[in-house]
């Protein structure tokens, strides 16, 4: 069962949410609507998937880590599910959702902040914006002190077309987390900010440590 907080354009919503194992819907038609799940695809909580045996609980050894895992593939199929649905490539899909996020936040990227959130070398990056910017999904602003420094904003027609996408399903997931008592989501809201600062030190390089080096290795029993 995982939590996930959203920072997407008008949206800030608290995700808790426990997916079933099912193999992946064929996408819907760019410019279509986003299809209401039905039934056997509406997410449930404190239920055990179908045909999903011998999971770790949380008394156990690896629970943490493979909840993880089912919450990172429940996120990679929902990203690609809307940029199939923006009719944008999941690396551009990728690259307008942090543009948009630091947007909304009114802490507009620039190319090269963007390059090192995506991880992609300057010139991939340069070809992705502009691929962003011909399509009318992104502009670019002058609003640095430095003039000669390009900023990246969302355009509002992307806005208002995420939104239509993510309207639904941000309503579908506050209406299940609202069947949670308060305090409950309060303790793991905690547990999740835990989670981040202990995996954040966990890959935070270590001096005279190579690329190539395990982070915070240790020595086999």
């Amino acid at each position: 069962m995982v939590e996930v907080t959203v920072n997407y354009f008008h949206h800030r919503s608290k995700w808790r949410v426990e997916w079933p194992d099912q193999p992946r819907s064929p996408h819907p038609v760019e410019g279509g609507p986003v299809p209401d799940p039905s039934p056997s695809e509406t997410p449930t909580a404190a239920t055990t998937p179908p045909g999903v045996t011998g999971r770790p609980t949380p008394q156990q050894d690896g629970w943490l880590m493979d909840r993880l895992r089912t919450h990172d593939a429940d996120w990679e199929d929902l990203r690609r599910h809307h940029a199939d649905w923006m009719g944008l490539h999941p690396s551009d899909a990728t690259a307008l959702y942090e543009i948009a996020a630091h947007d909304r936040r009114d802490q507009p990227l620039t190319a090269t902040r963007l390059s090192e959130r995506l991880r992609l070398s300057p010139s991939a990056t340069s070809a992705l914006i502009n691929r962003l910017e011909k399509s009318g999904h992104i502009r670019r602003t002058r609003e640095h002190e430095d003039q000669r420094v390009t900023t990246l904003r969302a355009s509002d027609a992307a806005k208002r077309r995420s939104e239509d996408y993510f309207g639904p399903v941000t309503t579908v997931l506050q209406e299940m987390t609202d069947t949670y008592p308060p305090e409950l989501l309060d303790q793991f809201d905690a547990f999740l900010d835990h989670l981040h600062t202990t995996l954040r030190t966990r890959l935070a390089p270590q001096p005279g440590a190579s690329p190539a080096t395990p982070p915070h290795p240790t020595e086999a029993p």
